[in-house]
């Protein structure tokens, strides 16, 4: 699973919004994240997600806090390791908060970082596959069950970008 949320990344003095992805084992479910060891470095597929107390981060977020591979940045309480630079993410979006560089982090970091509270703005998914005739059932009990403010999507229903990714 995997959710993400924007908050305000901290090194020092600097500050930047960046959109924070928490992310669990196994993820991604389809594509890969890739990474590099440095910025501008050799990308490669990522085998794992960040090791709690870590985080993956784009470059763009690197630049506006001057902070290089082995710094830190802080997320709320919590203040992470920067392990690898973010290249790509096959679900990233390029909406409004698209435009905050990302950072990739452990799901089980975010209750310490006291960064989601009554009023903030989270995006939570659940990825499932399945052959199309289990996905499709498994749709339609899902729909009899959801609340009002969530949605099920299918590749059909997703933007050009992540119907790819997918």
């Amino acid at each position: 699973s995997a959710f993400g949320f924007p908050t305000v990344a901290q090194a020092g003095d600097e500050r930047s919004l960046a959109m924070v992805n928490a992310v669990s084992d196994g993820y991604p479910l389809r594509g890969e994240v890739r990474l590099a060891d440095e910025i501008f470095g050799k990308a490669y597929k990522a085998t794992s997600v960040p090791e709690p107390g870590t985080t993956w981060a784009e470059a763009g977020v690197l630049a506006r806090l001057n902070v290089d591979v082995g710094g830190d940045i802080q997320l709320g309480s919590v203040v992470f390791r920067v392990t690898r630079v973010l290249e790509f993410r096959p679900d990233q979006s390029m909406g409004f908060l698209g435009m905050a560089p990302s950072m990739l982090v452990n799901i089980d970091d975010v209750p310490a970082m006291n960064v989601i509270k009554e009023g903030s703005r989270v995006n939570y998914k659940y990825l499932f596959a399945g052959t199309p005739e289990n996905v499709q059932e498994f749709r339609r009990d899902l729909n009899t069950k959801i609340k009002d403010e969530e949605r099920v999507r299918t590749v059909d229903d997703a933007s050009e970008q992540i119907a790819a990714a997918i």
